[in-house]
């Protein structure tokens, strides 16, 4: 079961990044034109950028679910046990055969984990609203 389907919205990052024949991943003309003001130019920095944007779009979802509350609560010490818990069920996970994982997978924790690293970016900074 896959735990964030709950936030998936109408549009699929296929919808976003579109197929093409020049090279894998491509993008659409918009994140192509983003792609091309940051600068990105390896195929590497192209799937960053794609799950990047699928990140972003999934802190977003859960931000209107859980509120800015829950984070300022506990501040960057919160973040880092968040972050420990991740990486404690990321060991777990790869540990199992699969199959054998249920609720949250493998790629779920490391979205997790991302996002945690962002916004402890922005607690550190003070700049958490």
């Amino acid at each position: 079961m896959n735990h964030y389907h709950q936030y998936q919205t109408t549009m699929s990052p296929d919808d976003v990044f579109a197929p093409s024949m020049e090279r894998e991943p491509t993008m659409n003309d918009h994140t192509q034109q983003v792609a091309k003001h940051l600068g990105i130019e390896t195929i590497q920095a192209e799937k960053l950028l794609k799950l990047a944007h699928e990140n972003i779009q999934l802190a977003d979802r859960k931000q209107k679910d859980y509120g800015p509350d829950n984070i300022s609560i506990s501040g960057e010490e919160g973040i880092i046990v968040r972050c420990q818990d991740k990486i404690c069920r990321l060991k777990n996970l790869l540990s199992k055969m699969e199959g054998e994982v249920n609720n949250e997978s493998i790629e779920d924790s490391y979205r997790d984990l991302a996002n945690y690293a962002l916004i402890g970016i922005l607690l550190h900074k003070k700049d958490w609203d």
